[in-house]
């Protein structure tokens, strides 16, 4: 793995309409920053195009974090949904009138 501080400052270029992709994929800030650092972290260690610009790089490395993210997501919860047992814990509310 290379550093290549030039890729990074012409990626730097890029932030602000980066930033702007990341959130409307996205739509939660956090995200939005961590697709962002890592989409500039992708360009810095010189994983950067061979052959074709760096502006379409970002946008695909932005695109499929993004959508990593996404599904990893759906997966959480679908594993959380499946694993959650209805009667592990009663309501508070139920505890405190069976004291009474």
């Amino acid at each position: 793995m290379r550093f290549d501080e030039g890729q990074l400052h012409a990626a730097l270029q890029h932030e602000a309409a980066l930033r702007r992709l990341a959130r409307g994929l996205l739509r939660d800030p956090a995200a939005a920053d961590d697709a962002l650092q890592h989409t500039m972290v992708q360009a810095a260690i010189d994983r950067g195009p061979a052959n074709g610009g760096l502006w379409p790089f970002l946008v695909t490395t932005m695109r499929n974090h993004a959508n990593n993210v996404r599904k990893l997501a759906r997966r959480r919860a679908h594993h959380e949904a499946a694993a959650a047992r209805p009667d592990a814990a009663a309501p508070v509310d139920d505890l405190l009138a069976r004291e009474q």
